[in-house]
């Protein structure tokens, strides 16, 4: 689906950080690069036009650039992974109780917030519109409490006024949250 600049764009970030590990998953910097590929074919898939990579700059940069109704916007694209929390737990071995996974930690909310207001900012040094398309991997591997999930993420997106934020759930699957969905019809409105 990419077009051929776009995919030499991609193929280099994802390179250039192949080693970029972290404790507990290996290679996660050069995934979290591939997953601009589901930000790019979201964007392409919504009918946007001129959706494109962008090269990476000295500065805050975002990821892809597209066109709503004639008006130049982009999307920054954040990945937010497993906690330190659920990697320790995974390499234990023993039986964890579910109760960690009935609601996301304060943790999580916190790196969601600092993902979001940096991927605004990324967006708004070269225009005033776009979307922030975040990738979530939850801890909670089997999803058992999403529900739960979802309302804590649109209520917090709400309390801080976040808006124009996709955000995808895991890799595999249809679930996703979608705050401020006006997008779709009309241009994109200043964040």
């Amino acid at each position: 689906m990419l077009d051929d600049e776009s995919w030499e764009i991609l193929k280099n970030k994802a390179v250039r950080h192949y080693l970029n590990h972290r404790e507990g998953q290996r290679k996660q910097g050069f995934f979290n690069q591939l997953n601009e590929a589901f930000a790019y074919r979201y964007l392409v898939g919504r009918g946007f036009s001129d959706v494109r990579f962008i090269e990476e700059g000295a500065s805050a940069t975002p990821d892809i650039q597209f066109v709503v109704h004639n008006t130049q916007c982009y999307c920054e694209v954040k990945t937010l992974g497993i906690s330190d929390d659920e990697i320790i737990r995974r390499n234990s071995r023993k039986v964890i109780n579910g109760v960690v996974y009935i609601n996301l930690s304060a943790g999580f909310l916190n790196k969601f917030f600092k993902a979001v207001v940096t991927a605004r900012k990324q967006i708004q040094a070269w225009g005033p519109t776009g979307l922030v398309y975040v990738m979530v991997i939850f801890d909670d591997i089997a999803l058992d409490y999403y529900q739960n999930y979802r309302k804590q993420i649109i209520k917090f997106a709400l309390d801080n006024g976040f808006e124009n934020l996709f955000i995808k759930i895991g890799l595999r699957g249809n679930r996703r949250i979608l705050h401020n969905p006006s997008f779709h019809r009309i241009a994109y409105l200043p964040q």
